[in-house]
């Protein structure tokens, strides 16, 4: 719920797309494939985020890379929706 809210103060563009740039804190999903992740941001907060279907990084690496920001803690930049349901939908990320 209090990430709902923190994705409502972010500003959003005409499509109702957001971006956030934080830390990746955690990878769900197998080894190649990510159902989702939680996106620490600079003030704290948490976003969790689920890949929009053939989503990939902005140099065309697989969503997978996720997993080397997760160990190395370099910060990512994710566009994003809040859908209808209250998910939140990465569209392109950004290293």
């Amino acid at each position: 719920m209090l990430s709902l809210l923190l994705l409502v103060s972010f500003a959003c563009g005409d499509d109702g797309r957001q971006t956030a740039r934080g830390v990746v804190i955690e990878v769900e999903g197998g080894i190649t494939d990510v159902d989702g992740f939680l996106l620490r941001l600079p003030d704290g907060e948490t976003i969790r985020l689920r890949p929009a279907d053939g989503v990939l990084f902005h140099d065309n690496a697989p969503i997978g890379h996720l997993r080397d920001h997760l160990r190395s803690g370099e910060t990512v930049e994710v566009e994003y929706e809040v859908l209808d349901d209250g998910t939140a939908v990465a569209y392109q990320v950004t290293d």
